[in-house]
């Protein structure tokens, strides 16, 4: 499920309401000519004229309405009268507002008012057809205009809509000519299109209160036609506009947060995406200083579309940190005071496949920053800060030990009494020390935690043995994936021995007030597979029996989750991981349904999942997420550090970049 809060933008179908909001309308289009003569009346001889004279009496049934508040074709001269109904009226003919016929000249202009208990009934209303007109018509207290179509001319045309009043239109027939229209509907007013949205060109629809929510959307067939709002919570107001041929919007925004300009072509089948225009791809709008933001001339594309404000949960810059040929599991620290604040340890192969003059495969590397965007990396005898991968060199590397040969990687540091600590992930061939996968493989792999500490960052000791590892599988043919998804190209389905537990693996380390934690991945029991796994330490973490899993490993703290870390902030521990089952793809066959998903908890144990996080809009996957906390600005911001996997077809299990997302705390 996608996250965020939105601002949910959609048209109003048939029988569509729009409640207790204000609304206006505004827009332009043509009628053909088509001007009833003389001043306001029934064409029955009942008659409203210009003197308020000759009052009509009730019309009758099919009756066409002449409302013509000043003579036609002198604008200037106002002699007549603005007609109120307060009754019932059968079913008319026509009601023309300020719409003379046979071609005469403007200066039309009519206005009716409905009151009270007043009721109008019509097949068409038509109003302000010649140029220079205006036509208005007032609803107030409950009165209701039914008519099948409304029409406007080359003028102005108006209806004010308040207290409980309500507008029906069964069917909406708008040519353009020209003219612009309003309607406005206030308080508890209702406005219906039972029939359909109208074909208006240009027409705007925009939110008046802020304490409403906001509705709005495009539809084009040949260009773009019409927006619609209704009422949102506050704080947001969203206002839609044509401009010329391309589209304006601005909306409410909260300080700190971003926006997307998200769309649909369907409200059917919705896939909402941040909206590309072929100019720009509209997505991480920052909030605007004065609180209002304001996006113009937005290119209209495609022939029917639908529209939404999201307010993200992340601020994401889309910056790309580091790049390489392979690297990922960016772990980092903060160290306020020292010449640099951040450091970074992180893996992969950084230049070349399994990088050649090192011992092992994997390896670790080590960073330093001062602002998180802009890194310098180890070389061996310094920094380079040119983003030359083929000078940096690896911290840790593997070992000739049957359980660190092949992977060092997955690093996760504390600093603590001036001392650096890691928990990191180690494989091995096992005894035979042969590879997995070659013929004379009897044991395949094993996968353990191991520890190391540091003065510097840079030189590490690292433990005799795993901290955390199962002694059943030493020597033992286990298999740890009936078929790793991550690469599809190889099949390594076998069964998995029943009841198997093991490969600890991908280590989250933290110091937690007197104790330390590690929360990890591991084998749980067929058909469970990779889960969350928790262990603490009391004593010196380098030594092994002093790590004790607090739980049963056929009872994971998670189920099914992949590559966890976990931060901490005031009492709350938060998790990420990158588990299967993102919406949309195949969790078995395709790398997309692994993405970064969050939980939480008051006690590190017990896990309350919040979902999915996306990844950017730009990319396809955020994987191996690695969570930081740090105050900044004054404020907490939860960083989540990331692997971009260059996935494809044929597929490529390397990221070759890594980026951070982040949100506020407090």
């Amino acid at each position: 499920m996608k996250t965020g809060k939105y601002l949910a933008l959609s048209v109003f179908l048939a029988a569509g309401v729009a409640q207790a909001a204000t609304i206006q309308w505004t827009g332009t289009w043509d009628f053909g000519s088509s001007n009833p003569p003389g001043d306001s009346s029934w064409s029955n001889p009942n008659s409203w004229n210009e003197n308020g004279v000759n009052t009509p009496g009730a019309p009758a049934a099919g009756d066409t309405a002449i409302i013509q508040k000043y003579f036609w074709g002198d604008p200037g001269l106002d002699s007549g009268v603005s007609p109120v109904l307060d009754v019932a009226t059968p079913v008319l003919g026509d009601v023309y507002v300020a719409d003379a016929d046979s071609g005469i000249g403007g200066g039309q202009i009519g206005e009716l008012n409905l009151v009270g208990g007043a009721n109008l009934s019509a097949n068409n209303l038509l109003m302000a057809q010649p140029v220079g007109s205006t036509a208005t018509v007032n609803m107030s207290g409950n009165a209701a205009v039914t008519v099948g179509g409304f029409f406007n001319g080359a003028a102005d045309a108006t209806i004010n809509m308040s207290g409980t009043s309500t507008l029906d239109i069964t069917i909406t027939m708008v040519d353009q000519e020209g003219g612009t229209w309003g309607i406005t509907i206030a308080g508890d007013a209702v406005l219906n299109f039972a029939g359909g949205l109208p074909e208006y060109a240009n027409n705007e629809i925009t939110a008046l209160d802020p304490s409403k929510e906001i509705r709005a959307t495009f539809i084009s067939g040949a260009t773009w036609r019409y927006t619609v709002t209704v009422p949102f919570p506050d704080p947001w107001v969203l206002q839609m506009a044509v401009n010329g041929s391309d589209l304006d919007f601005d909306w409410n925004t909260r300080s700190g947060k971003l926006y997307d300009l998200e769309s649909t072509e369907s409200l059917t089948d919705p896939s909402w995406e941040p909206y590309d225009d072929g100019v720009s791809v509209h997505a991480n709008i920052p909030a605007s200083g004065w609180g209002i933001n304001t996006l113009s001339s937005v290119k209209a594309v495609g022939p029917i579309r639908f529209f939404r404000i999201k307010e993200l949960e992340w601020e994401r810059p889309m910056i790309d940190i580091l790049t390489g040929n392979h690297l990922y599991n960016p772990h980092i620290i903060q160290e306020p005071g020292e010449e640099y604040e951040f450091k970074m340890w992180f893996f992969g192969w950084v230049h070349a496949d399994c990088n050649p003059g090192y011992s092992g495969c994997d390896a670790i590397f080590h960073a330093r920053s001062n602002d998180l965007d802009n890194w310098e990396e180890w070389t061996g005898t310094g920094w380079d800060a040119t983003g030359n991968t083929a000078l940096w060199a690896p911290v840790i590397v593997g070992d000739s030990v049957y359980f660190d040969q092949d992977h060092s990687g997955d690093p996760s540091g504390v600093k603590k009494d001036g001392t650096y600590y890691m928990a990191y992930s180690t494989t091995g061939n096992d005894l035979d020390g042969y590879v997995w996968g070659d013929p004379n493989d009897t044991d395949k792999m094993i996968s353990v935690v191991r520890f190391a500490t540091s003065a510097n960052g840079i030189d590490w000791t690292k433990s005799t043995q795993p901290v955390l590892m199962n002694d059943d599988e030493i020597g033992e043919p286990e298999v740890t994936y009936l078929d790793d998804p991550e690469t599809p190209d190889i099949d390594e389905s076998t069964i998995v021995i029943p009841g198997y537990t093991g490969q600890f693996h991908r280590p989250s380390l933290m110091w937690d007030v007197d104790h330390w934690r590690i929360w990890f991945d591991y084998w749980a029991p067929s058909p469970i597979g990779t889960s969350l796994g928790h262990a603490e330490c009391y004593g010196d973490p380098m030594v092994r029996s002093n790590w004790v899993i607090t739980h049963d490993l056929g009872s994971p703290l998670l189920p099914g989750w992949t590559n966890p870390d976990v931060v901490k902030h005031g009492g709350t521990y938060y998790l990420y991981g990158d588990p299967p089952g993102y919406p949309g793809y195949d969790p078995w066959t395709d790398w997309r349904s692994r993405q970064t998903k969050g939980a939480v908890s008051s006690d590190g144990i017990n896990w309350t999942v919040t979902g999915f996080v996306d990844p950017d809009p730009d990319v396809e996957t955020a994987h191996v997420p690695e969570a930081f906390m740090v105050e900044r600005d004054g404020h907490a911001w939860l960083y989540i550090f990331y692997g971009v996997q260059v996935g494809g077809d044929p597929y490529n299990f390397r990221y070759d970049r890594m980026r951070y997302m982040r949100r506020r705390l407090d």
